[in-house]
């Protein structure tokens, strides 16, 4: 994809910004002698830091240790910083004299690519009507669990949707029992593998229960667990899993009717309930909930003791407990589900009144704090099932009108398409703009947080999303210009195109496992042969075989043993399987990193850096490495549930929460480019086998 060009150029009469990237010169000492080759050579010096772009004008070769010894050599780190992969072969034929004031060189071409056009699609209905059903996603499959095909008619049955051939299959299974309307569920951890956990429900005559079950996809059962003690007992208002806890928000009991606000935990390792302190900051039934890659449990709508809409919103933490008052909803909402969409908190359609049942969808954006409109579905409904799809398309499906006495087969899909757009977005092309310096602010986080710099701007990497001074701006732009972190086309929900159709980095999005293994390896410099397959679900074809490989052999990244939901040993090498889609948390990305940049810093005993890391903490040694080198900190205490706990007033570090893209290209950057240069320190030995 490199492109070099011939230019007629006086190599003694350069001018700011001009780069030769090799060249034949037809002068020698300002006569006509036979073209000579000045090739850009390879660095040979023992750091590996410098790339040369052009060789001299006289009669000697290139001196390496002594550049005043000289006449015409350039680094290419004067203008892009970063050791660079492509270098210019010396055939290139350059006439001599005169020349062009002001060359340009593409050392990359540019890959056009596609806009995202975001838009709802019909996908194949289900196979009868199904409202105030429950939906629960385990892998490429949505399971929807019992619900009303018609307004007095509960069904126990459960059905199977793939999201890869759009199929639907109904199980042979069913629930125990016909209270299966307006159910909680979530897919859980438990000492015995991951299953689907159900919780609570309604049957006839309004009769609600408080009966939970471990539902077993693979095998096909459904194992009863501790009851939800709530009393009294009622309709799940909203719920949501995090950290491998369930937790169920307010209700409704339709006995008196009431609704409710007090909040529930269930830990599936125990299989036993808690009520926890804190209380919504309006009680409330059929709220909409999901948790964001920041951590929080967002809670959107809802109706109140009027059954009617209302806007309230809450945001709770589920490491403290504690819930605080978020920005109001645009327009009041209930019987509505939350999505996470890349990091933002998406609401579609639902509404019990009848001026606020349609087919709106709003989106909020934790990092603004802000509510905007989102893509409209196509048809409206409320008290549908939701699910996700691996490539991170939502669905919504089926559900009921707003008077909840018609009920719908729909199949509804959030997906992102490829569009045409005016121009392609660049992605590395270099210029002949003169370098300049660019002021970069440091992070925030906390006191100890570095400073990185970046280095000259003619790398022309930009995302719409990460502006220059945000906090993550120079570790993004380190990793972006060495290729080691790519973004989006513009043109996605709340992506518009600008005029340059510059494209967004999406800080904030949870990034997964193959991901991370990408960037980690190409950060570390591991080149070699990835060898045979070592994961079941990683086959070569997979985008990041390679990443994950090396990783593995190297002992930085492992598996799961197979014989799990979804995952059956394979005879005869019954492999492991990676969950290369899956996404990370903090603590598990800083002991990759650490390992795979070889940093082994002795941490004494009794060292605690962080108020929710203590020693205790698998994760607790790598955090501190990380941190004793100034890679990364966390967040100051005396925020919204975390308190500064004296004497130390020690930050917090959020080691399960899932990490960001922003995140993890701080990390990387700090770690493998401290300063934005390549990287001084040692890289462990490979070692052999898996772990």
């Amino acid at each position: 994809g490199t492109t070099f060009s011939d230019y007629a150029v006086n190599v003694l009469a350069s001018t700011p910004g001009d780069i030769y990237i090799g060249f034949t010169d037809t002068f020698n000492m300002g006569g006509t002698n036979p073209p000579r080759n000045f090739p850009a050579p390879q660095d040979t010096t023992a750091s590996q830091v410098r790339s040369w772009v052009a060789a001299q004008d006289d009669d000697r070769s290139p001196d390496y240790d002594n550049l005043g010894l000289n006449d015409n050599l350039v680094i290419i780190d004067d203008f892009l910083p970063g050791n660079w992969a492509i270098r210019a072969s010396g055939d290139t034929q350059v006439s001599g004299g005169g020349g062009c004031p002001s060359p340009t060189v593409v050392v990359g071409t540019p890959t056009p690519t596609a806009c995202v056009v975001t838009s709802w699609v019909d996908r194949a209905p289900l196979t009868e009507l199904r409202g105030r059903a429950v939906g629960a996603t385990m892998g490429n499959e949505i399971y929807v669990f019992g619900g009303r095909p018609a307004g007095t008619t509960y069904t126990n049955t459960i059905y199977r949707y793939n999201t890869n051939t759009n199929t639907w299959t109904l199980m042979t299974e069913t629930l125990p029992d016909d209270r299966t309307s307006n159910m909680a569920a979530g897919v859980l951890t438990f000492p015995e593998g991951d299953r689907i956990f159900i919780a609570g429900g309604s049957g006839p005559s309004s009769a609600v229960i408080s009966r939970t079950l471990a539902y077993n996809p693979s095998a096909g059962t459904l194992t009863p667990k501790a009851s939800w003690p709530a009393a009294p007992t009622r309709i799940p208002g909203g719920w949501a899993v995090a950290n491998n806890k369930f937790y169920i928000f307010g209700g409704y009991n339709p006995a008196v009717p009431e609704v409710l606000a007090d909040i529930w935990e269930y830990n599936p390792t125990t299989d036993a309930w808690t009520e926890l302190s804190a209380d919504l900051t309006l009680a409330r039934g059929y709220i909409a909930t999901e948790l964001l890659p920041d951590g929080m449990i967002y809670l959107a709508g809802g109706f109140d003791d009027a059954l009617a809409d209302t806007s309230a919103f809450d945001i709770f933490n589920p490491g403290t407990g504690a819930i605080t008052a978020g920005p109001t909803l645009l327009q009041p909402k209930s019987n509505a589900q939350g999505y996470n969409v890349g990091g933002k908190f998406v609401m579609p359609s639902g509404g019990i009144d009848p001026e606020n049942h349609d087919t709106n969808t709003w989106v909020y954006d934790p990092v603004a704090g802000a509510w905007s409109a989102g893509v409209p579905t196509l048809h409206a409904t409320r008290n549908y099932a939701k699910g996700y799809g691996t490539d991170g398309s939502i669905y919504v499906i089926g559900g009921a009108d707003q008077l909840g006495s018609t009920f719908y087969d729909f199949t509804q899909q959030m997906t992102s398409v490829a569009g045409q757009c005016a121009t392609a977005t660049p992605e590395a092309t270099a210029t002949t703009e003169p370098p300049t310096s660019t002021a970069v602010a440091s992070s925030t986080a906390t006191a100890v947080e570095p400073t990185a710099t970046v280095g000259p701007t003619a790398c022309p990497i930009q995302y719409v999303d990460v502006p220059p001074g945000s906090e993550f701006y120079p570790y993004i732009r380190c990793l972006a210009c060495r290729k080691i972190a790519n973004g989006y086309a513009c043109g996605g929900p709340g992506e518009p195109c600008d005029g340059n159709n510059t494209g967004y980095f999406r800080p904030f999005m949870s990034i997964t496992r193959g991901q991370i293994a990408k960037m980690v390896s190409n950060a570390a410099g591991f080149g070699e042969d990835p060898g045979p397959q070592i994961f079941e679900d990683v086959p070569p074809s997979n985008p990041f075989y390679a990443f994950i490989n090396r990783l593995t052999m190297r002992g930085h990244m492992g598996g799961y043993t197979c014989g799990g939901a979804f995952e059956p040993c394979v005879p005869p090498g019954n492999r492991p399987y990676f969950r290369p889609g899956a996404n990370a948390t903090r603590g598990q990305v800083s002991k990759i990193v650490a390992n795979a940049a070889g940093i082994t810093t002795p941490i004494p005993a009794g060292t605690q850096t962080y108020e929710d890391v203590p020693s205790s903490n698998p994760f607790w040694v790598y955090i501190e490495r990380l941190t004793a080198l100034g890679v990364m900190s966390g967040y100051p205490c005396g925020g919204a549930f975390e308190p500064c706990v004296p004497p130390g007033n020690r930050p917090y570090f959020r080691p399960f929460a899932e990490i960001t893209r922003a995140q993890t290209s701080k990390i990387v950057a700090n770690t493998f480019y401290p300063n934005c240069q390549t990287p001084v320190r040692p890289v462990a030995p490979a070692k052999e086998g898996t772990h």
